[in-house]
């Protein structure tokens, strides 16, 4: 019985100490000193009950990013460590958030290059991002708010995530709406990715693996199977084709139906090489009691891109990319075909270089010209035939 009553006590102080340090009341000081390193702050504390806490008005400040907050919710420390022992996890909550990417305002630009990113990279940050959430939020969701940046932005109605998925509802960018699910199923290296078109009637549903991207999409209820295969970085996959081998389209819907009920037909797009290979064909059915014209259709289109990057500019320490325009007005014919131009006021004195990089029909292209006695003229001061007020 003696060695009980210590026993008993020393258990009664433990669960005393454990349930102090389940509170929330010392969570607030902790938190300012936590997030000030990672240019956290918030407005207010809440504590909720002894297992929760809210802050209202966060606002996360990083290089180039600004993230606001209306109010975060989730569990204290010891209870988010409890429940993930457990494996039960609790929910965070964030209401009415923005995130802000602003323009930086430094001398040095990164140039577009093709090695700049692409979808293997992206893909493999996905997977890195998914693993990440699922062990220290594997429970979240996030009511609307929106992303902006300079020249665009998109927004959201809601988003949850749970069991490794992303589910978006109400995705605007631009004109198109979508609700979208985002899948990293468990022990795979697999990524699935299912959209819905909100406002139009169009589908998507795709299965990454590997360098395939694979699955259908369908519009006005017309299949087509797509396969696609990428190379270690780019946005364009290296080979790919979208095949529908029947599709049929009722005539009203191509505002045809005066003349045809149905217009139907196949197709198949393959891109490889640096080309487009298109091969359509497309037949009317004329509409009952119609004296229409026949309608036959085919087409066989090759179409040969080019991927030319910008102009990197370096004139002393600093570097800017700028943008090539086609100097080829197809409208007008006015301009020399396959010519490009990239305007630029120079305002450093000294020497320049131009760095172009890219692909022509697929053949790579890295090209370095520095100002010389054997390439272009320095950039010189203008002073001397300035005139009436020397700049």
């Amino acid at each position: 019985m003696r060695r009980r009553v210590p026993l008993l006590a020393a258990s009664l102080v433990a669960a005393f100490i454990a349930a102090i340090a389940a509170l929330p009341w010392w969570l607030k000081p902790v938190l300012v000193q936590v997030g000030r390193p990672w240019g956290a702050h918030f407005g207010a504390y809440e504590r909720i009950g002894y297992t929760r806490f809210a802050l209202r008005d966060v606002e996360v400040r990083q290089p180039g990013v600004r993230v606001m907050v209306a109010r975060v919710e989730a569990d204290t420390p010891l209870v988010w460590l409890w429940r993930r022992w457990t494996r039960r996890p609790g929910e965070t909550r964030a209401d009415r958030w923005t995130v802000t990417v602003e323009r930086e305002n430094r001398s040095t630009v990164a140039p577009a290059t093709p090695m700049e990113g692409g979808w293997i990279p992206l893909r493999a940050r996905l997977m890195g991002i998914a693993t990440g959430l699922d062990r220290w939020l594997p429970r979240a969701k996030v009511g609307a708010g929106m992303v902006r940046w300079p020249g665009g932005g998109l927004s959201l109605a809601s988003a949850t995530w749970t069991g490794r998925t992303l589910a978006v509802e109400n995705l605007a960018f631009g004109p198109l709406k979508t609700a979208v699910t985002l899948a990293f199923p468990v022990g795979t290296k697999v990524l699935r990715l299912t959209a819905r078109m909100i406002e139009t009637n169009g589908t998507a549903n795709l299965e990454s693996r590997g360098a395939t991207v694979a699955g259908d999409v369908t519009w006005w209820e017309q299949r087509a199977v797509l396969d696609a295969h990428f190379g270690e970085d780019g946005w364009l996959p290296t080979e790919a084709t979208l095949q529908t081998d029947g599709w049929t389209v009722p005539g009203a819907r191509l505002r045809l139906d005066d003349l045809y009920a149905a217009v139907r037909g196949r197709g198949k797009v393959e891109w490889h090489d640096g080309h487009f290979d298109v091969d359509v064909a497309a037949s009317g059915e004329p509409a009952d009691g119609k004296s229409a014209p026949p309608l036959e259709a085919t087409a066989q289109i090759d179409a040969r891109i080019r991927r030319l990057f910008p102009f990197e500019l370096t004139a002393g320490q600093q570097t800017a990319a700028l943008p090539l325009q086609p100097s080829f007005d197809p409208d007008t014919g006015l301009g020399t075909p396959g010519g490009y131009t990239a305007s630029l006021i120079p305002t450093l004195v000294g020497d320049y270089t131009f760095h172009l990089s890219g692909s022509i029909h697929g053949q790579a292209v890295d090209e370095t010209a520095t100002s010389s006695d054997q390439t272009f003229n320095s950039v010189t001061a203008g002073t001397d035939v300035q005139f009436p007020v020397k700049l």
